[in-house]
């Protein structure tokens, strides 16, 4: 099922509507998109493109559809084949107009705001161009669709609210008083999770990294954000802890399955404990508490030390490449129809 209606996808390739990136920077790809040469493009071009054709694009750059190319692009009789899953755009940088292609994916997640204002558009899992160097597209292990349910990633990805972002902002604010860890670098997030049974919603929390001594203090100051949340009656903030080697890879139905997650040495042995990002260590907080995870935010805290070149404090980010092939099996199985009407009744 689109996230967009028929009309709403008219508008987005017509370049009526302007999308903006997020805070990470993103790239496109180059190429000679004349009408001439588009007929005879397929999917297989792209990581023949030389390395020099690719643009960088600064975080929140405004970025438009070209229509013709794009529609070229997005048609399902070229070459008798499924439609690409890129788009063509132009963007200003620096003052001059560039051009290039963009991932279908990538662009309806930044598209996505513009008729649904809950939402921030940066998500969590899925797939996105994950290599600079080949834009190489990360999907499910047989690289076409889910090998356990046989969804689609953009059915296995979770999206940033604007209230998950504040909740984030809030426990950032937190830290940040307290000097948690020193100061020390690390990506913090917040998962909202619903408990249909009770009609409960919760707020977890993690940090990214491996700072277990400072495992208590982190708790503590996640508990104090309950005695100042006038919804904290339906909605209580809770520490979620870092992976074990015994903890199974549970999917929505708990199903305890580890599959292949690729990003790891084909000759090791897979272990949950192996994550180490905030993502995975709230969506399985929330899988154990028997929740459904529906929203999250990850934003970066940072007091001391060098600066990350990518993130500066309190910038929200989406999932690094590890999270964007490890989360999506343990998003299976929910159906994003009811996941959808649960985020609009919850925010």
């Amino acid at each position: 099922m689109s996230r967009f209606t028929k009309e709403q996808l008219e508008l987005l390739y017509s370049g009526k509507i302007a999308v903006r990136t997020q805070a990470r920077k993103c790239y496109l790809r180059v190429t000679d998109m004349s009408l001439k040469f588009i007929d005879k493009f397929t999917e297989k071009d792209i990581p023949k493109l030389s390395n020099k054709s690719v643009i960088e694009l600064p975080p929140y750059t405004t970025v438009r559809c070209v229509p013709e190319p794009t529609e070229v692009l997005l048609k399902d009789e070229l070459l008798k084949q499924k439609s690409l899953r890129f788009v063509y755009v132009i963007a200003v940088v620096d003052g001059k107009k560039v051009e290039g292609l963009m991932p279908k994916s990538v662009f309806h997640d930044y598209a996505y705001p513009a008729f649904h204002p809950i939402f921030t558009g940066i998500t969590y899992g899925g797939y996105k161009w994950a290599f600079k160097d080949s834009h190489q597209i990360v999907n499910f292990s047989e690289g076409k669709a889910c090998t356990i349910c046989g969804g689609k990633a953009s059915d296995h990805k979770l999206y940033e609210t604007e209230d998950a972002l504040a909740s984030a902002r809030r426990l950032l604010h937190a830290l940040y008083e307290n000097r948690w860890a020193g100061g020390a670098p690390s990506m913090i997030g917040v998962l909202y999770a619903i408990f249909p049974d009770d009609g409960t919603s919760r707020i977890y929390a993690a940090y990214s990294g491996e700072l277990t001594t400072h495992d208590f203090a982190f708790q503590s100051i996640v508990a104090t954000l309950n005695h100042d949340d006038e919804r904290s009656k339906k909605r209580t903030w809770h520490f979620a802890r870092t992976l074990r080697d015994d903890d199974p890879h549970l999917l929505w139905d708990e199903t305890d399955i580890i599959g292949k997650i690729r990003g790891f040495p084909k000759n090791e042995q897979f272990k949950m404990s192996m994550l180490k990002c905030a993502a995975p260590k709230l969506i399985q907080a929330a899988h154990r508490d028997g929740g459904i995870p529906i929203a999250m935010s990850e934003i970066w805290y940072q007091i001391e030390g060098t600066q990350n070149t990518d993130f500066i404090y309190g910038c929200t980010a989406e999932s690094c490449n590890l999270c964007r092939m490890s989360i999506p099996p343990m998003l299976c199985k929910r159906d994003p129809e009811a996941v959808t009407e649960e985020i609009h009744g919850l925010f």
